[in-house]
């Protein structure tokens, strides 16, 4: 498998890369992990699977994703939105316990981290990691 740079990947896919090389590649493009050096790798995928089990909150989509833009920030709702060119939205509501992506798809809202990720590669939304 070829890392492509900044693409995200589910926790499925990343068990998946085949030569450690290739994983410790990735695990340096997570924005947590960017820049650390991973000599042995055995011990990072450890480090990456709390990553990616952290409870999803809507403003990692911000924080860790680049081009992610917010709309809206009243109580209740906490909508974003990719950027124009992509026409790409993803809508959460705090009162609800499903979020819809690009309007037509719905899934109930992600415990962690990796079913957004997967979420969205099930729904065709590519994803980038933000390095900042």
């Amino acid at each position: 498998m070829t890392i492509i740079e900044n693409t995200v990947l589910s926790y499925v896919d990343f068990i998946g890369i085949k030569s450690f090389s290739a994983m410790k590649q990735y695990i340096q493009t997570i924005p947590s992990f960017f820049g650390r050096s991973y000599d042995d790798v055995l011990n990072a995928i450890q480090d990456v699977a709390y990553f990616y089990a952290q409870p999803f909150q809507p403003e990692m989509v911000r924080k860790l994703f680049k081009g992610w833009k917010q709309v809206g920030n009243d109580l209740f709702d906490c909508n974003f939105v990719l950027n124009k060119m992509q026409n790409v939205r993803i809508d959460f509501t705090v009162s609800e316990v499903t979020y819809q992506l690009c309007f037509k798809h719905t899934f109930n809202m992600p415990k962690n981290l990796d079913q957004f990720i997967t979420d969205c590669s099930r729904s065709y939304i590519q994803l980038e990691w933000k390095h900042e």
